[in-house]
């Protein structure tokens, strides 16, 4: 019988040496897999963000807006609970040619008659979320006779009232109306806020 050379013997690995490779492999697909992980927290984390402010942009853009089409004398101002605030106001509004003041939303309805809410108004206030518990900034239209006639939320999460960071809050500084929404952290990030000066008009 021929004796195997030394060649021979070396062909293929040794089993220290595939435990020693799966060892490596092993560490390498664990890091790689972890970088992926982060990567998609990040990811996730990132994009909540800027969610969140988009949706206070849009908030603000809207109150902003329909406040400087109103008046002084068309504002009420309520203290919740919690202390935040909800606020109350009237727009211009026509119905058949006819000028006054209510609520106007194009949602309503496909005509103006639908669409114009006479003696109406329009809500701005902070409601518990049924699922989570969480406060939310809803605008609310609510018509002559009391009933809410559409109910959007504008912004989840909101910071808790009172202190010097409350979910929604608005005060008359001058002939201006500071408004305040902010949302609380998320993620270990920072509270998120949209603070704006607006003038209403002169009636």
């Amino acid at each position: 019988m021929r004796t195997p050379t030394n060649r021979a013997r070396r062909a293929g690995f040794s089993l220290t040496e595939l435990v020693a490779a799966i060892a490596v492999f092993s560490v390498v697909g664990y890091a790689l897999a972890g970088s992926v992980d982060l990567a998609n927290r990040a990811q996730v984390t990132v994009s909540s963000t800027i969610d969140r402010n988009v949706a206070l942009r849009k908030a603000a853009t809207r109150l902003r807006a329909e406040l400087k089409s109103t008046g002084d004398a068309r504002i009420a101002i309520a203290t919740l609970q919690d202390q935040n605030h909800s606020l109350t106001f009237q727009v211009p509004i026509s119905v058949a040619g006819v000028a006054g003041w209510g609520a106007f939303d194009p949602r309503l309805g496909p005509a103006e008659v639908h669409q114009n809410l006479v003696n109406g108004v329009i809500r701005y206030t902070v409601t518990v979320a049924p699922n989570n518990g969480a406060r939310q900034l809803v605008r609310q239209v609510i018509d002559a006779g009391g009933a809410t006639r559409r109910s959007d939320v504008l912004v989840r999460n909101l910071a808790p009232g009172g202190g010097t960071a409350p979910g929604f809050s608005l005060q008359q500084v001058g002939d201006l109306w500071q408004v305040q929404i902010t949302q609380e952290r998320r993620d270990g990030g920072a509270a998120t806020t949209e603070e704006f000066h607006v003038r209403t008009r002169n009636e």
